[in-house]
């Protein structure tokens, strides 16, 4: 009698293996779908792995009942951890991408400034001589004025 209490909560233990892949595998996929959350859909999906995968072995080597839940843990985690890491590569290289086109535009405005610091120069040149001519112009027409 002792010995099927014992094989019956061995098999309670190990289908609770089973239940626990199964939970953090389905946890894991909605978390690795989540935005924001890839990094812990990834860890909740790789922990539910090896739930999953010792599980299953215990599974087939007639320890343990709940084979279904150990396969679908496996396939809900292994999904997580794919997607979660496409997602952190993905938003990784959108990163970097928007950095290097910062960057950009960080050179494309110190060029504006310089060349705006420049035309500013040019017309304050130009004004200046203008005005040298305008006055040199009025000169004239005052003394042309003056000499009738």
């Amino acid at each position: 009698m002792s010995e099927d209490k014992e094989i019956k909560n061995q098999s309670n233990n190990s289908k609770g293996l089973s239940i626990a892949a199964m939970v953090l595998g389905i946890v894991g996929l909605v978390f690795a779908l989540a935005p924001c959350m890839h990094m812990i859909g990834l860890i909740v999906g790789v922990v539910g792995l090896i739930l999953s995968a010792i599980s299953m072995k215990k599974c087939n080597a007639g320890q343990a009942d709940g084979k279904g839940m150990a396969i679908a843990g496996l396939a809900t985690s292994i999904i997580a951890v794919v997607w979660a890491i496409y997602m952190i590569a993905f938003w990784s290289a959108v990163a970097d991408e928007t950095l290097e086109g910062l960057g950009k535009i960080g050179k494309g405005f110190k060029q504006l400034e310089e060349d705006l610091h420049d035309l500013d120069n040019y017309l304050e040149e130009d004004f200046e001589n203008d005005m040298l001519e305008l006055g040199k112009d009025l000169d004239k027409a005052i003394d042309a004025l003056n000499s009738y």
